[in-house]
């Protein structure tokens, strides 16, 4: 590893700054700060010549998306920003509400990661289009439909004028915003997550489409990621950044091979492979105490024989209203997941693995087909219509099958304190069973589940908006552990977090499954569903189209489809989008 004073902010200390007119995009000082003079950005500074990519990595929390607000001019209420940023000759912080509508858009653009924070639901893509293009003084009247049908063409999408967001798949509405935000070709795009909620393949399609409308343009790329095998794969220079600041820049193969800066060595190190299990994700130490108040949980012993949830010919359509036409999202769909055994569902966006989750948690219903349940008490329950189980049928699926979502922030009441919402979770089981347990047992019951997913006791007096997203995850899946259930249903549960916090979850996943507990995981990642799978079913338009063990379907994938997948996994290479 290279002394790390020959590399770490190389462009700003490599002689003197560069000025206005070398660059496209020149940053100096830049600092954010809130109202009690706390500075979020810390005196950044770094340049985007013309036509380059730059990569701004870092975690959660390290300035990424900061630095995007301040340089279009929309920081959160409370926060300021000063410093010398320049687009050509344009003074970034200092333009006025007239000057800045004429530069963003024209000039620079912004690309988010969730589309639906762009796009208005009750537009049509057409209207977002002519809005967008229209921006900067309104061309002819017949020339808009035409750079309409263009702009969608230039990013491989057809006649979808007439249609609004929420009937595209995620894909497509991140598409469509990124047709909007070059919609007036700007010099500089800043791309924030542009795809961490997408499949690999719409990932890689997605990225491809930026690559070639950047180069069409001869336009900037300042790419922001917390993906550094994307970083790696897409950019000519890397920015790593953390607690505010800059630690270390260089050429994407610089930071890939050498990293100078200990965090940069750590990011690298928190990238889990596709193509091998890791023996150990990360060194947790086990719990210091036996958590006694569980230790009846039937997942606990060795893993039985049999088979605890079989799905067979299960069959959901949606729409069919005057506007929408039927989308088959389950067609015939098979499923067996055996006792003790995890078994990842994977696919594409709109492939249909959410709505295969959301019938088995009941969510639901399906038009066909049924999902049996093997339960201790009952025997095997037809839980394929919750609404028609006795009341005792229905409590043995409830307290059998608990599930983690993909976003800890959604799925945990901000009002309430992580003790009140453990508490509440371990009195609802005792209800579901008809018994009760006193104040000390539910409290010991708590201090042993965050025992269990490696949070400290003190916690408990927090409210979810004092804790970081893997903080949050973990209290997530310690609400679902105290229903003791037998399967776990984990929709997309690291989908949303950082490399290196990822790792600590899927930790807390594999401990969980080496007790017994059945899962299963709901992932588009496929690196992720090796490190905590078993079993891997390939889900394609509703269809199984794959199935087999995790490592075998990864590394011999006898299906295109999957082939596809596995293909489309980010490598860190350049060669990746060729």
């Amino acid at each position: 590893m290279t002394d790390t004073s020959t590399r770490q902010h190389r462009e700003v200390r490599d002689g003197e700054p560069a000025g206005p007119d070398d660059g496209v995009l020149t940053v100096r000082d830049l600092r954010v700060t809130d109202t009690a003079g706390a500075e979020i950005l810390k005196g950044i500074s770094f340049d985007v010549a013309p036509g380059e990519t730059v990569a701004l990595i870092g975690e959660s929390g390290s300035g990424k998306s900061m630095t995007a607000k301040a340089l279009m001019g929309v920081l959160p209420a409370g926060l300021s920003a000063s410093g010398d940023c320049r687009l050509g000759t344009q003074p970034l912080l200092r333009l006025g509400d007239r000057e800045r509508r004429a530069v963003s858009g024209a000039m620079i653009s912004l690309l988010l990661q969730d589309p639906f924070t762009i796009l208005n639901p009750l537009t049509t893509v057409g209207t977002h289009l002519a809005e967008s293009i229209t921006a900067g003084g309104s061309p002819p009247g017949a020339a808009i439909a035409d750079q309409v049908r263009e702009r969608l063409e230039q990013v491989g999408l057809g006649e979808i004028e007439e249609r609004y967001p929420f009937e595209l798949s995620g894909g497509m509405r991140q598409r469509v915003a990124l047709a909007a935000a070059i919609a007036r070709d700007p010099a500089v795009l800043m791309a924030d997550e542009p795809t961490t909620a997408l499949d690999a393949t719409s990932q890689r399609r997605l990225l491809q489409l930026l690559q070639q409308s950047q180069r069409a343009r001869g336009m900037s790329l300042l790419l922001i990621t917390h993906d550094l095998r994307v970083a790696l794969s897409m950019s000519d220079r890397v920015l790593v950044m953390r607690h505010g600041e800059i630690v270390e820049s260089g050429t994407a193969a610089q930071i890939g091979n050498d990293p100078a800066h200990s965090y940069t060595a750590q990011l690298l190190a928190s990238e889990v492979p596709v193509r091998e299990r890791l023996v150990q994700l990360r060194p947790v130490p086990r719990p210091a105490l036996d958590p006694a108040p569980i230790s009846d949980h039937p997942s606990r012993v060795s893993a039985k024989s049999g088979d605890l949830l079989r799905v067979t010919g299960l069959r959901k359509a949606y729409g069919g209203g005057r506007r929408s036409s039927v989308k088959q999202a389950l067609q015939g769909v098979d499923l067996v997941v055996g006792e003790g055994r995890s078994v990842g569902i994977v696919g594409g966006s709109g492939s249909g693995k959410t709505t295969l989750a959301r019938c088995v948690l009941g969510l639901v219903t399906a038009d066909a087909g049924t999902i049996e349940l093997t339960s201790d008490s009952e025997g095997s329950i037809d839980i394929s219509d919750r609404s028609a189980l006795t009341t005792t049928a229905r409590g043995a699926a409830t307290r059998a099958i608990q599930c983690v979502f993909q976003d800890p922030y959604a799925s945990l009441n901000p009002s309430h304190t992580v003790g009140f919402t453990l508490a509440e979770a371990v009195g609802q089981r005792l209800r579901l069973a008809g018994t009760r347990g006193s104040r000390a047992e539910i409290a010991d019951e708590v201090e042993a589940l965050l025992d269990e997913v490696q949070l400290d006791l003190a916690l408990a007096s927090r409210q979810p908006g004092k804790l970081s997203g893997g903080q949050r995850q973990r209290v997530a899946i310690a609400r679902a552990l105290a229903m003791r259930p037998r399967l776990l249903v984990c929709d997309e549960p690291v989908a949303a977090l950082d490399a290196s916090v990822q790792l600590e979850i899927l930790e807390v996943f594999r401990r969980t499954a080496e007790r017994g507990i059945s899962m299963l995981f709901i992932t588009h990642d496929l690196a992720v569903a090796r490190q905590v799978t078993q079993d891997l079913v390939v889900v394609c338009e509703g269809e199984v189209v794959e199935r087999g063990s995790t490592e075998d379907v990864i590394d011999a994938p006898s299906h295109e489809y999957t082939r596809n997948l596995v293909a489309a996994v980010p490598t860190g290479k350049r060669s990746w989008l060729d």
